[in-house]
């Protein structure tokens, strides 16, 4: 036999060992393909959570469920979550949440149908603010009312606080038989369960409520919530019960335009009388007891701002408060306070010679300021014939002239104020003034506007009329 070059008898073993083993992959190959085709194809679940019930947008942090899988997964920041490699089926799919799980809810089970190798998108969201408050509080509720929940939680060891009382408090305003207005304080109460967790019902949504926790005798400092109209809300509070005073909030107070506000008076509320923020609109207050606390900051030209803040013991926490210009009645813009610096800036005023000559209205000077050692603005009201100071809610103040208004002598009514010659509008019909006793030169208080100084009777005054000079510009 005649060989072809380059093959042997070995050559011709290798051949046929190739072909076997060929045929072998072959037959693996085939019998693995149809072991996929007999497969069921896998399918996905995927969606959003949305909370139409707190914060009417995504909610991080839940954590869904499809419960024949015992399969979870989180929701990212934009509520987002996930399942890949489902087989084909029915499932029930839930989702649960810290805050839900604080006010006793668990939002209700969505059931999907899911095909083989199909994709599913699902919404989640929670029930309805009407069905939520059915399941909170008894019979329907009123009109222009709502419900808060939260829990309380101990500023020192992070632990719930259980059989605490907490208050909610607001003022309703009503025109009085005989002119004027008349406000009554209104109440609501709930005691905190095992886990810490309140709710009040009967909440007005159309006023803001100050609330305050209180377990045996410690009594935590307001916290302001306006509801705005919806029908649940929801606040968390921290109450310290050690009675340390080491915690230090500092923050800075700006405009809408970032720009920071200079000599702005901010107040913890309850707490202290008020610090002023520096140059760079910076402020820093120390020595706070633990808890929840609202920081209010106002200044002149401005509309005041408040912020909550949580406060742990120990700790120091930033916060930043933005400040809206205010506007006069006809809806412009105040213009800003400018004072030139010379040794006769007090004089320019008017002040010093109205108070020498005797005007008619009630003077207090920056010697009756040092003399009465006041570190709190409203004290320096409380002595002036046919004026009252109102307290609302912690360490917050209205002034309200007794001398005037259209009920006549005695009516009670809302006096104008000007801050260095520019009107301040009442802040959701409360007047006081935005600086602290250190910030002021000179009052002026005319209960009978009819001998203020005629620049400042605007039209046809009934009410009081105020005048406050402040230290800037070399007034001392």
């Amino acid at each position: 036999m005649t060989r072809s070059p380059g093959f042997d008898g070995s050559s011709i073993r290798f051949v046929r060992q190739a072909s076997s083993l060929a045929l072998a992959l072959g037959l693996q190959l085939g019998l693995a393909a149809g072991v996929r085709a007999q497969a069921p194809a896998l399918g996905s679940i995927r969606g959003l959570v949305h909370d139409s019930l707190l914060a009417s947008r995504p909610l991080e942090g839940a954590v869904v469920e499809i419960l024949e899988l015992g399969r979870l997964d989180t929701t990212d920041a934009r509520g987002v979550f996930r399942f890949d490699s489902v087989p084909g089926g029915r499932y029930s799919v839930g989702f649960t949440h810290p805050d839900l799980d604080a006010i006793g809810l668990r939002p209700p089970e969505r059931t999907v149908e899911l095909g083989a190798g199909i994709d599913v998108t699902l919404v989640l969201t929670t029930p309805s603010p009407a069905t939520i408050y059915r399941g909170l509080c008894p019979g329907p509720a009123e009109q222009n009312t709502g419900v808060v929940v939260g829990r309380l939680t101990d500023a020192e060891t992070g632990r719930p606080v259980a059989r605490a009382e907490i208050r909610g408090e607001w003022t309703v305003t009503t025109l009085a038989p005989t002119g004027g207005l008349v406000k009554r304080p209104r109440t609501v109460s709930a005691v905190t369960g095992p886990s810490g967790a309140y709710r009040l019902c009967g909440v007005p949504n159309d006023v803001a409520v100050l609330l305050t926790a209180r377990v045996d005798s410690i009594v935590g400092s307001p916290n302001e919530l306006a509801l705005d109209g919806r029908l649940v809300g929801k606040r968390d509070l921290l109450l310290a019960r050690g009675g340390a005073r080491t915690a230090v909030v500092s923050g800075l107070v700006k405009d809408l335009e970032g720009r920071p506000v200079v000599g702005a008076v901010v107040t913890v509320l309850g707490l202290t009388a008020g610090t002023p923020t520096g140059p760079d609109g910076r402020f820093r207050i120390d020595s706070l007891p633990g808890g929840s606390h609202e920081v209010d900051a106002r200044a002149v030209g401005f509309r005041r701002g408040r912020k909550p803040v949580a406060l742990r013991t120990g700790e120091g926490t930033f916060v930043e408060l933005v400040l809206t210009r205010a506007t006069d009645e006809a809806g412009q813009e105040l213009p800003e306070v400018v004072v030139e610096a010379d040794a006769a800036a007090s004089d320019r005023t008017g002040f010093t010679n109205r108070r020498l000559r005797d005007m008619g209205g009630w003077f207090i000077g920056r010697d009756d300021i040092l003399r009465r050692g006041s570190v709190r603005t409203q004290d320096l009201f409380h002595a002036v014939p046919g004026l009252r100071v109102e307290p609302v809610g912690g360490d917050d103040y209205n002034l309200l002239s007794t001398r005037g208004g259209a009920g006549g002598f005695n009516a009670n009514c809302a006096p104008t104020l000007y801050v260095d010659g520019i009107r301040i509008p009442p802040d959701e019909g409360i007047v006081n003034v935005p600086l602290v006793p250190e910030q002021i030169h000179g009052i002026e208080i005319y209960t009978n506007p009819t001998v203020a100084p005629v620049e400042y009777q605007r039209g046809r005054e009934s009410c009081a009329i105020i005048l406050v000079w402040s230290r800037r510009g070399g007034r001392r």
